[in-house]
């Protein structure tokens, strides 16, 4: 059967269910086949919590939080393994947190995170898939000085693909001392076995303390034929991680004086092409990673 019909017919548990459930408020939900009616407005606290193995087709709308700066809260938080999906590329907004996914096997797709205040995505999760996403302007707590559009936490062999990341900077109002950065996919050190393939991250804003794509200590990941630029750093692989590096394009702005293109001292590197219009090179040096 293929991705389609899976999703028409067949929740992630394996059951049937004859027809989408409609959903048209914030809440908690149990197992099912669902699609959102309407906008969800939440003033505060989360937009959609999903208690057991479910579909979701955000159908175009939008699930927007209240921007209450440094509270905790998620756009869709799921306790089993979801399918979140969106022919019209759905929304989710303004949340510390858009999507955060703890079952297996997990998958979003076509799906828009936009001024997410922390995070856009939280995957812990084995063999989750991110596909033909949309991040952008991941950014607005002040307790905390990361701002990243795609967090791998504890995780093996998701894969990441054909998204676009745009405009991810440091935290800008963050008010402690600790030095933040901003980061399109980081690959934390408890995942393993990754892949991100075929997206394109850039920023507008040539910026310090920039990151396209982390690869954390336990390494094994595949990093291939993405597009990055206007990152500090394009790809950083922690010092002891073996990963694969493969014909990535890499452009870093001259005015990001001391910026590079690939740090990865022990990784393999396969025909990447990086821009050399200033002082853009394979950098091998030692990086400490974000303890993420």
């Amino acid at each position: 059967m293929n991705i389609k019909d899976y999703l028409k017919k067949i929740a992630p548990s394996g059951k049937i269910f004859q027809k989408k459930i409609k959903i048209k408020k914030a809440g908690e939900y149990s197992e099912g086949n669902y699609i959102l009616q309407k906008d969800i407005n939440v003033a505060s606290g989360n937009g959609l919590i999903f208690n057991g193995d479910a579909t979701l087709d955000l159908n175009g709308k939008r699930i927007s939080g209240g921007n209450q700066i440094n509270e905790w809260n998620y756009g869709i938080l799921a306790h089993g393994r979801i399918e979140v999906h969106s022919k019209k590329n759905g929304e989710i907004f303004g949340f510390r947190v858009g999507i955060k996914i703890t079952g297996n096997n997990s998958s979003v797709m076509n799906t828009r995170f936009h001024k997410n205040r922390y995070i856009g995505i939280m995957i812990e999760a084995d063999d989750a898939l991110l596909k033909d996403c949309e991040f952008e302007q991941i950014g607005g707590v002040n307790d905390e000085p990361y701002a990243i559009a795609v967090q791998i936490g504890e995780s093996s062999r998701t894969k990441i693909i054909g998204s676009i990341i745009k405009n991810i900077y440091k935290q800008a109002s963050y008010m402690g001392a600790a030095v933040g950065e901003g980061l399109g996919i980081n690959l934390s050190a408890n995942s393993i076995d990754c892949q991100v393939k075929n997206c394109r991250i850039e920023n507008d804003m040539p910026t310090n303390g920039t990151i396209g794509i982390f690869c954390g200590v336990r390494g094994g990941h595949e990093v291939s034929g993405n597009k990055i630029s206007n990152f500090y750093g394009g790809v950083c692989s922690d010092e002891d991680a073996l990963s694969t590096i493969e014909n990535n394009e890499i452009e870093i702005s001259k005015k990001n004086v001391g910026s590079y293109g690939i740090f990865g001292q022990r990784c393999k590197l396969i025909e990447n092409k990086i821009s050399e219009n200033f002082q853009t090179k394979i950098l091998i040096e030692k990086y400490s990673n974000p303890t993420l």
